[in-house]
């Protein structure tokens, strides 16, 4: 059909072509007839009545030719402009297709790189590789990149986030995700593990961000921002939280939190905190315990806000003003 409509085009194009010719030599040829009839004329007024009426049909012929080329000239442009445009559009499917080939070869070489994770070098470039991939604009492999950064955590995390190249590909993962919106296809579950005598190793746990969910299985954070949103999916059960800005939601189940920074607490039951400042935490609409034995606190200056309209005296609830290292190590232990 394609070949059909540019035969029609280029029959088109050499008629009106033809036409421009052919007027061009038939407009001289047909004005030069005039010049006897003009020299004819009985008169002066009749030679210039004769005159002016040659003119006109001269005139006529050159617009008639104009138009012709004219129309010649714009055929042939709009056939150039389509094949230029033909042109660019396997050009662009050229380099579109190069790309995403050499995408797929990063994202194998960046997976082989994981594969060996004794080597933190290969680690390292493999996860930069990965992260590449992920981020690169409209990538067809962004999904399957941050899968497999995902899997490296899962597997070389599970029990512990103390390793080096777990914490870079958890970072890896978090930048993928603010870059892109994107997440991994992946629910991952860490949980902790104890040695022969029976203790508990550490954990030192990081929050994962840019996968489906996630779920902590008892374990230590310490120094994290731990805000988790709706979307987020991420539990922590039976967890403990150091020296943390927290927001507590209903994502924490039964968890202890000692020396943190309390943000915001949706619901205090199950929870324990010990030295916690409470300085402009918003509380939900919940029955707020006596937490002054375990020497929580609030700034006076910055006391914390209840949702809804119910009158309360908060330093029935916590201790006004920070206390003494002394009283926080106490609360700490509690």
């Amino acid at each position: 059909m394609t070949e059909q409509n540019d035969e029609n085009f280029w029959e088109t194009a050499q008629t009106w072509q033809a036409l421009a010719i052919a007027l061009a030599i038939i407009t001289p040829i047909a004005c030069s007839f005039f010049l006897p009839w003009i020299l004819a004329a009985p008169d002066d007024e009749a030679m210039l009545r004769r005159v002016q009426m040659a003119g006109s049909a001269g005139a006529l012929g050159v617009t008639l030719v104009t138009f012709c080329t004219v129309v010649w000239r714009g055929l042939i442009s709009t056939q150039q402009a389509k094949l230029q445009r033909i042109q660019i559009d396997k050009l662009s499917a050229q380099i579109a297709a190069t790309d995403e080939n050499n995408l797929a070869l990063r994202l194998q070489k960046g997976a082989e790189l994981l594969a060996e994770p004794g080597k933190r070098s290969h680690v390292s470039a493999g996860l930069v590789t990965l992260q590449a991939v992920a981020t690169t604009p409209n990538s067809p492999f962004a999904i399957e990149a941050m899968n497999l950064i995902a899997d490296f955590v899962e597997e070389r995390g599970k029990t512990s986030h103390t390793n080096t190249g777990v914490q870079l590909a958890i970072a890896a993962l978090e930048k993928s995700w603010l870059k892109t919106g994107l997440r991994a296809e992946r629910k991952l579950e860490f949980e902790t593990e104890f040695t022969d005598t029976g203790r508990q190793k550490p954990t030192n746990w990081r929050i994962v961000r840019g996968v489906a969910g996630a779920i902590y299985d008892d374990g230590t954070f310490r120094r994290a921002e731990v805000e988790v949103g709706p979307s987020d999916e991420i539990w922590f059960l039976d967890c403990l939280f150091i020296r943390s800005a927290v927001a507590v939601n209903g994502w924490f189940v039964r968890c202890k939190f000692r020396t943190c920074t309390i943000r915001s607490v949706d619901n205090f039951s199950g929870h324990d905190f010990g030295s916690c400042d409470f300085s402009g935490a918003t509380i939900g609409d919940v029955a707020v315990p006596d937490l002054r034995k375990a020497q929580n606190w609030f700034d006076p200056e910055r006391p914390p806000t209840i949702i809804g309209d119910r009158p309360i005296e908060w330093s029935d609830h916590f201790l006004v003003g920070k206390p003494p290292p002394s009283q926080r190590k106490s609360g700490q232990k509690q």
